[in-house]
């Protein structure tokens, strides 16, 4: 006995919809990053940084956006090595799935990313913030517990770079590393003491960061 199934027609019209939607934007996407690569290649930096980063917030493609990336930063490199001021100020847009965060140009090109760990998730919230007071080599308060730098219980590290929310409240903050701190003990946003240590001189407060 021959069994047929019959796929009604709506069906396969939408599947042969969503596949061409999807080859259009795969093709897409890399028109945009050959497009990239040309900009590179003219030594045209702020364009390839501008198409670089705007490819990287909108393309689903890991591979895509990995490049992308990768193409903006060495872009504001290139602008830097040059000689020009790559912006006037910065911004922060931390993704706390990827674990990354990303230094902003003042036009929304990415400058540098960052690798780094997070906390729990009361004292890691998501949202728009500002940033507030700038410490380096600072102390740490817990419980009425005063923790000198470098000393063991304060797990801040080298820099402290407070988050305040849209009341002005602090909620959270990003860090360095202590040498002698657990690897799971980490508190706010974690990063190597090398990492921020360099976004540190770059930040002003009231500067904006984003958590997702």
């Amino acid at each position: 006995m021959k069994i047929c199934f019959h796929i009604p027609h709506f069906l396969f019209a939408a599947f042969l919809l969503t596949s061409a939607l999807a080859l259009s934007a795969q093709n897409g996407a890399a028109s945009a990053l050959e497009q990239v690569r040309i900009a590179m290649l003219q030594e045209d930096y702020r364009t390839a940084a501008k198409e670089a980063s705007k490819l990287y917030f909108l393309t689903s493609d890991s591979a895509v956006a990995e490049e992308a990336l990768n193409l903006s930063v060495s872009a504001n490199l290139a602008i830097r090595n040059a000689g020009g001021k790559v912006s006037e100020s910065f911004s922060i847009r931390i993704s706390k799935a990827a674990k990354r965060l990303l230094l902003l140009t003042a036009e929304g090109t990415i400058c540098r990313s960052f690798e780094l760990e997070c906390g729990a998730d009361f004292s890691v919230p998501s949202g728009d913030f500002t940033v507030g007071t700038k410490l380096a080599y600072p102390n740490y308060e817990l419980n009425g517990q005063f923790y000198k730098f470098n000393r063991p219980g304060n797990t801040l590290g080298s820099r402290w770079i407070e988050l305040r929310n849209a009341e002005g409240t602090p909620v959270s903050g990003i860090h360095g590393e202590a040498p002698q701190t657990a690897e799971s003990e980490h508190l706010f946003f974690r990063l190597k003491n090398s990492d921020i240590n360099e976004i540190f001189v770059l930040l002003s407060e009231g500067g904006t960061v984003l958590v997702m």
